[in-house]
């Protein structure tokens, strides 16, 4: 898994030293982001993902516009999904299995755009989030998969179904 790990973070360091793109130019012209009491605005129903756009004016706050600021975080947050994904495949899946999904899940080319792309932060949130419920419901912690779900769905809506893989489960 460290392996695996190493291999992830190299072929996604590239990503840091990367500019913001498209959407993510939105976030810093949008005040809600980038004041200080711009948090409470991110928490009105009205916004979509809202633990996503905390995550974002928390970045803000420490690093303002520094594009490798953001994309550190989406590195980091990926090695973490990678990390409970391993977890999860090592327990669910036999052993080949278990490491061929790894390595997809790792190391796919579909993974660059939630990486390198500041705007889709969402989708890493999701997938560590559900990675942590996933790992917390075979653990038997069935309150703290509940938790983990929760933040699952306050990052991206594609989370929703969470709570059917555990019902089918």
């Amino acid at each position: 898994t460290l392996l695996l790990l190493l291999a992830t973070a190299i072929a996604f360091a590239p990503s840091i030293a990367g500019s913001f793109h498209l959407d993510d130019y939105s976030l810093l012209g949008d005040p809600a982001f980038t004041s200080f009491g711009g948090w409470a605005e991110l928490l009105h129903p009205a916004r979509v993902r809202p633990f996503t756009n905390l995550t974002l004016w928390a970045n803000y706050q420490l690093q303002q516009d520094s594009a490798w600021s953001y994309h550190l975080v989406n590195v980091l947050l990926h090695l973490c999904a990678v990390w409970l994904a391993s977890e999860a495949f090592q327990k669910l899946l036999p052993p080949m299995a278990s490491w061929a999904a790894l390595i997809v899940f790792a190391l796919h080319p579909l993974q660059t755009e939630p990486v390198a792309y500041v705007f889709a932060r969402s989708t890493l949130l999701c997938g560590f989030f559900a990675w942590s419920a996933i790992a917390a419901w075979l653990r038997e912690r069935r309150w703290l998969a509940v938790f983990l779900t929760a933040a699952a769905l306050l990052s991206k809506e594609e989370a929703v179904a969470l709570p059917l893989f555990f019902a089918l489960f």
